[in-house]
């Protein structure tokens, strides 16, 4: 058994390193024996439990970032430095820069996931504490947490947490698609300035003026020659889908000039080499 190093008596990090190496305790029913209505009362708390794993993920995320000071970070430009990538990391106040990588290894995954991951958890505890109680608690699914964070990581953590107040009784009953307009609704009443720097964050244009931008309109396509009823006595030939014309030896060709399209055979101007 190993002993936790960190605050706490002798005995309290006995126990804790007795824990760590634990395996996880998961309870399991036999699904062939549950009913319709107790498997999805199982379903449920499954939900529960993952919102309390991504709570406890997080309250560890942090912890190591803690863990991770930037005081003996090396300035930039001087041997050491990481070299900064096209895309920068989510910068933690007083974090390592290097703390993204190191949790990457940890995790076993990329280091943007891990970069984006302990962005979320850092925008729990300063911008959204009570949505991160609530996972906690099994009250609000990850998903829904995820999309308050998606919606007021940008703006200031008292905005933030004005909105939180507002939108979290009601969070669980909306759908993840209502709950972002009511979310971005509360934002644009309390804040429409951090509206604005979160649709700049994302590429797009201002919310808070008059105007909005039009989406630009395809080119009209050009009109097809439509089809005519030749003279009984002309021998007809098609030599583009859609438009037809009297051979070299029939009658006078058509001029379609009001509704032909520029590469019909019949266009004005086309010499008989490319009819």
């Amino acid at each position: 058994m190993q002993e936790v190093a960190g605050p706490g008596s002798l005995i309290e990090r006995a126990l804790a390193g007795w824990l760590v190496e634990q395996p996880a305790p998961l309870r399991r029913l036999p699904v062939a024996l549950l009913s319709r209505e107790q498997k999805a009362a199982e379903l449920q708390r499954v939900q529960a439990i993952k919102a309390r794993a991504a709570a406890y993920e997080a309250e560890l995320v942090l912890g190591l970032a803690d863990d991770s000071p930037d005081d003996d970070d090396p300035a930039p430009g001087t041997p050491g430095a990481r070299a900064r990538s096209w895309k920068p990391d989510p910068e933690l106040p007083g974090v390592s820069e290097f703390f993204p990588a190191e949790l990457a290894v940890v995790l076993n995954c990329g280091r943007l996931a891990a970069s984006q991951l302990a962005h979320r958890a850092w925008t729990y505890r300063t911008h959204l504490p009570a949505t991160w109680a609530a996972m906690a608690a099994g009250e609000l699914d990850e998903y829904r947490a995820r999309t308050l964070v998606e919606v007021l990581e940008h703006t200031d953590p008292a905005v933030a947490r004005q909105v939180e107040a507002r939108v979290l009784p009601e969070a669980a009953q909306l759908t993840v698609g209502k709950l972002k307009k009511r979310a971005l609704a509360l934002l644009l009443e309390l804040d429409a300035e951090a509206a604005d720097r979160r649709r700049a964050q994302l590429g797009g244009a201002p919310t808070s003026g008059s105007t909005r931008p039009r989406r630009r309109a395809w080119p009209p396509s050009p009109p097809i020659c439509p089809p005519t009823s030749p003279p009984p006595a002309t021998r007809w030939s098609t030599s583009w889908p859609g438009c037809s014309r009297p051979t070299a030896t029939s009658g006078p060709s058509v001029n379609c000039a009001p509704w032909c399209s520029p590469t019909c055979c019949n266009a004005p101007g086309t010499t008989p080499a490319h009819r």
